[in-house]
């Protein structure tokens, strides 16, 4: 079973390296001693653990709006939001509460994601979303500066998410992780997934290459547009087997409901208040680039796939074979 799900889905370990900087510089160097000087006398306070309502990890394929949908998170005055740095977190066995769960590990966890996301750089190696390319754009950088000016701290943090989401889904399944046994002994962990057309994100997965390439040619397989759809198809169906068994710590939205009422909803799934000037910053800087060209073969893979792994989702089916046939998003 457990090889059945790598070569479905592509182990970790092998193909989901991390991106970043092949030398250490000098800022991983100094957050490395930093933390380390932390970790030992520091814990999170109380206030911290009595106002944290949520932690929340993002799954699912890259390229699937979750910059956007973290940036967004990050406009809110009561939600920190980390980027990437996964091997800093999943191989750090105090930090890592997927493995061997202790509410101790989790604080630390949450702990070191505070303290991770107030600073940071570009790509693999992570930090706070502010590094990443959402806030490339002008309108996303004025809008939150405007409000927080250069702080990448908030006052009072009600969420913490997390955005490494392919990473995060293969370490979940490669770990056989107990899910159900966490969500037993935690209320505050959740997932998100947004769901961005699944032809557009096969297509800016596939130029990209980095995902699930490797996986393809260690397989023998050839890559294709098809090839990326199904394995897109695959964490969908993962992700919607999940949310059925455990419906409150699992949500999705598709990238045609950016709008007030799934912002309202988002932040009552977060333990957020849905507060009007989040809404309305959010609201004025989520903007989805136009789609792709659909070829008719990928539009037939996406109806034949649809009926291979979403037979038991007829809603989510129903609704994402409205968005995705069309020649643009």
């Amino acid at each position: 079973m457990k090889e059945n799900m790598k070569k479905n889905y592509g182990g970790v370990r092998k193909v989901a390296k991390p991106r970043g900087p092949k030398t250490i510089n000098l800022l991983t160097l100094k957050e490395r001693f930093l933390w380390l000087w932390l970790d030992g006398r520091s814990e999170l306070t109380e206030r911290q653990k009595s106002e944290l309502g949520s932690v929340c990890l993002f799954l699912g394929p890259y390229r699937n709006l979750t910059t956007l949908t973290s940036a967004m998170l990050f406009l809110h005055p009561h939600c920190q939001v980390m980027n990437h740095g996964s091997r800093r977190i999943t191989d750090r066995r105090k930090l890592n509460f997927f493995m061997d769960y202790s509410e101790r590990k989790f604080d630390k966890f949450c702990q070191y994601m505070i303290f991770a996301s107030q600073r940071g750089m570009s790509g693999g190696y992570g930090g706070s979303i502010a590094y990443s390319h959402a806030f490339s754009h002008p309108e996303m950088k004025m809008t939150y500066t405007g409000r927080y000016g250069t702080s990448l701290l908030k006052d009072r943090i009600r969420c913490i998410a997390w955005k490494e989401p392919r990473f995060i889904s293969n370490h979940i399944r490669d770990n056989n992780v107990d899910l159900k046994g966490i969500f037993r002994k935690n209320a505050k962990l959740r997932f998100l997934l947004p769901v961005r057309n699944p032809i557009d994100c096969a297509v800016s997965n596939h130029r990209v290459g980095r995902a699930w390439k490797p996986i393809a040619e260690r397989n023998g397989q050839e890559y294709t547009v098809e090839y990326v759809l199904e394995k897109i198809m695959l964490e969908f169906k993962w992700f919607l087997d999940l949310r059925k068994e455990h419906p409150g710590r699992f949500f999705y939205f598709f990238q045609d409901e950016l709008n007030k009422d799934m912002l309202v909803r988002l932040a009552g799934f977060l333990d957020l208040e849905p507060e009007r000037r989040w809404i309305e910053d959010s609201l004025g800087c989520l903007k989805v680039k136009g789609g792709y060209d659909h070829k008719p073969e990928w539009v037939e893979a996406f109806e034949r796939l649809q009926e291979v792994f979403l037979k038991d989702h007829p809603e989510f089916r129903a609704r994402l074979a409205g968005m995705a046939p069309a020649g643009k998003a």
